[in-house]
């Protein structure tokens, strides 16, 4: 885990933001598959600075959760815009978009 949240500071140097990191645990369904404790998840987490969710691919268990959290973080660190090499903004959540049911 250090080595690639290493890679991670190195390929982001430079940028004026902050990058957002989560740390997703996989298997949140399949307890007998788990190789890491929740706690050390957690404590993982907290020592790299940077939140720690666990998800189910299985059952879709926390995985829209975790890209509501990185978005919600992405525009809170950018004045709730994200903007593309000084183009106009990229609007990632409308009201129109909020009450659309598929694609």
């Amino acid at each position: 885990m250090d080595r690639w949240y290493q890679e991670i500071e190195d390929a982001t140097q430079g940028f004026d933001k902050g990058v957002v990191v989560c740390l997703v645990g996989t298997h949140l369904d399949q307890e007998e598959r788990r190789e890491v404790l929740y706690e050390e998840g957690e404590e993982l987490a907290l020592n790299l600075g940077c939140k720690f969710m666990e998800v189910s691919s299985r059952d879709g268990t926390n995985v829209r959760e975790v890209f509501h959290e990185l978005v919600g973080e992405i525009l809170e660190a950018n004045g709730g815009r994200v903007s593309r090499s000084g183009r106009e903004p990229v609007r990632l959540w409308t009201k129109e978009a909020s009450h659309r049911t598929c694609c």
